[in-house]
């Protein structure tokens, strides 16, 4: 038997015939009769109305559904998904979710959606400077890992002159707090905002485990937490940079 690859990537719904229906497209990829496609659109969300009317009126996720029963209709071994949840709504992401975690061939992803990383990756892997490399970590390793690359750019390559002491450093630092507050505000308040975010992200990832825990609802708070999390980080990184660099 030939291994099975469906392929979905972010860009793919431009290169749909917009003139077209999802049940006459669906009809030429799967060469079935129709009530077979009809009943495999059925299950991705399409209904008869839906299925009839012409590519350029559905929506992005919408459009997104149609390119992922394009793929799975043949039950693929393996799914390669370039970022996938991109212009899906709420229902859908969480949809498209649990069917990854059903799905019993192999998964390759490619997603800057830190959400549905954590929900659905087994293993990740670092793509950086033109190699690929497993990731021996978390999501939040991962970030750390970032954060004190991020630094480490910006402390720059400094050669192995010694350094000043930490009495100096701390007299530095102060004396720069003197001369630029506002920035050094901007830095502390972001700081302590990512700080905030984690411990509510720790606190829900407990709350999960619980017997009577409401985990639909939990994980859609989850996800909106992750979301604010990596832009307060991003707003920290930006803002400890301006007060460095001033």
């Amino acid at each position: 038997n030939k291994l099975r690859i469906g392929y979905f990537s972010q860009h793919q719904t431009e290169e749909l015939d917009m003139s077209d229906t999802p049940v006459s497209a669906m009809m030429r990829v799967m060469k079935k009769p129709e009530t077979d496609v009809r009943g495999v659109l059925g299950r991705f969300g399409f209904s008869k109305p839906l299925s009839d009317n012409t590519i350029s009126s559905l929506s992005g996720g919408e459009k997104a559904r149609l390119l992922f029963a394009m793929i799975a209709h043949n039950a693929p071994h393996m799914l390669l998904l370039d970022e996938p949840t991109n212009h899906l709504d709420m229902d859908t992401r969480e949809a498209l979710v649990q069917a990854l975690n059903a799905y019993e061939g192999a998964v390759v992803i490619v997603s800057h959606d830190p959400s549905m990383i954590e929900r659905v990756a087994d293993r990740l892997w670092l793509v950086a400077d033109g190699a690929v490399h497993p990731f021996d970590g978390d999501l939040e390793a991962y970030r750390q890992h970032i954060i004190e690359q991020r630094r480490t750019e910006r402390r720059g390559n400094k050669g192995e002159k010694t350094g000043p002491s930490k009495k100096e450093l701390k007299a530095a630092l102060n004396e720069k707090k003197k001369q630029h507050p506002t920035l050094w505000d901007a830095a502390e308040r972001t700081e302590k905002k990512v700080a905030q975010l984690t411990r509510q992200k720790n606190q829900l990832e407990d709350d999960m485990t619980a017997d009577d825990a409401d985990v639909q609802s939990l994980q859609i708070s989850y996800g909106k937490l992750v979301r604010e999390l990596e832009t307060a980080e991003e707003q920290w990184m930006e803002a400890q940079s301006a007060f460095d660099n001033a």
